[in-house]
């Protein structure tokens, strides 16, 4: 068993990322429940769409921060049932992790990925032939694409957020190289940014069809990154407190 020194603390957050063969993985961001004296770990899974993806004997990657870094373990599911949550009302998958093992870092560029839920607003569009390369033009687009937000958008929520892109869940339908324009507005982050689908699939959750879709931004400047990065760093040492 890996020394606690490495292991996640009690109500700490942590992400769970399950692998599928021939799928994007799934990721999902919980709090440590208990640990048990054998070094098992229970949580509760409150994210939608979870209960298809986990089985018994299902191996997952968790990652969470410890001592100034952040560490990457792999452990797999002993048990998992239903009850109630920590804030009751319905009952909620409830998961026993056996003991962490191959606990390593995580790279440094890992640290410009955040776990975070962040509703947004999006639409689709079409870029104009110029608009990676030409600054103008693509101001021009953008500044027609705000007028129209209000009345053309759909609503989304992210999974992971990073300098570069984004994993959003939407009930809208997008195909791989759908190009969007969407608008984050949430404290410490106001951006609008036209983004292109490289990675989709579809699932099922409480009877809704819902989609999550792997985007990267297009034609945003190195100061909007710069507030990306920004935002991600100071929520990552938010949490670590």
């Amino acid at each position: 068993m890996a020394t606690l020194k490495l292991y996640p603390t009690i109500d700490q957050r942590v992400t769970l990322i399950i692998n599928r063969e021939g799928l994007q993985p799934f990721k999902m961001e919980t709090a440590v429940r208990l640990i048990t004296s054998e070094g098992k770990i229970e949580l509760f899974l409150l994210q939608e769409g979870t209960n298809e993806l986990i089985k018994e004997g299902i191996s997952i990657n968790m990652e969470f921060f410890k001592k100034g870094s952040y560490y990457r373990s792999q452990t797999v599911i002993e048990d998992f049932f239903l009850s109630w949550g920590p804030e009751g009302g319905k009952q909620v998958p409830h998961l026993v992790l056996s003991p962490p093992c191959n606990i390593e870092k995580i790279q440094r560029r890992k640290f410009f990925r955040l776990t975070i839920d962040l509703p947004f607003r999006f639409m689709p569009v079409s870029f104009p032939a110029e608009f990676e390369k030409n600054v103008l033009q693509r101001k021009q687009a953008m500044a027609t694409w705000h007028s129209q937000l209000n009345h053309q958008a759909y609503l989304a929520h992210s999974v992971d957020f990073s300098g570069a892109g984004l994993m959003m869940i939407s009930e809208f339908a997008l195909s791989d190289g759908d190009e969007i324009f969407l608008a984050i507005h949430v404290p410490g982050l106001s951006l609008e940014v036209a983004a292109i689908v490289v990675r989709s699939y579809s699932f099922e959750s409480y009877d809704k069809k819902l989609q999550q879709k792997a985007v990267r931004f297009v034609g945003f400047d190195k100061n909007e990154q710069d507030q990306i990065i920004t935002f991600i760093f100071r929520e990552q040492r938010r949490r670590a407190k």
